[in-house]
């Protein structure tokens, strides 16, 4: 992952693609209010990073830093921040070809879903409600009480 100065992602980005780094920048849509009206506009989900494909073996990072709009390589120590590849191509599965991310149909409230990848995989719950960031809030049965448990709801199916 590389951050950019300040303002400067989009020149950032074309600066590495041009260099031969494959990168990627996931934008969320959010309502902008101008004037009368509220208009759709998107925004980077980690505002001023995007993420940088490097092959530590044969790449050569240091250069990345001397690329016009960036600021730095997050690190870890001395080496460059591995962010787990599941995670990254999650995302990027979840988002269109621009980059913008298609937005999870929100299960209702009362629906089964059965969870697929957290501690509490394949147990039935019930959807109590449906968080703004997406997650959903679940209600699983136990014999004493239910108890809340807050997943991804790309971490859900219709049960």
């Amino acid at each position: 992952m590389a951050q950019a100065k300040s303002n400067s992602v989009q020149i950032a980005q074309r600066n590495l693609q041009i260099k031969n780094f494959e990168t990627f920048l996931p934008f969320e849509e959010e309502p902008h209010p101008c004037f009368c009206a509220t208009l759709p506009s998107t925004r980077p989900i980690f505002p001023d990073h995007l993420f940088v494909a490097l092959d530590m073996s044969q790449d050569f990072w240091g250069q990345i830093h001397s690329l016009f709009g960036i600021a730095h390589i997050v690190k870890i120590g001395k080496s460059p921040a591995v962010v787990p590849t599941l995670l990254v191509t999650e995302l990027m599965q979840r988002c269109d070809r621009k980059g913008l991310m298609r937005p999870v149909k929100p299960q209702r409230p009362i629906d089964h879903v059965s969870t697929t990848r957290m501690p509490f995989a394949n147990f039935i719950a019930e959807v109590e409600s449906t968080a703004r960031d997406r997650r959903v809030c679940l209600l699983k049965k136990r014999i004493t009480a239910p108890f809340p448990i807050v997943a991804p709801g790309n971490h859900l199916h219709l049960a």
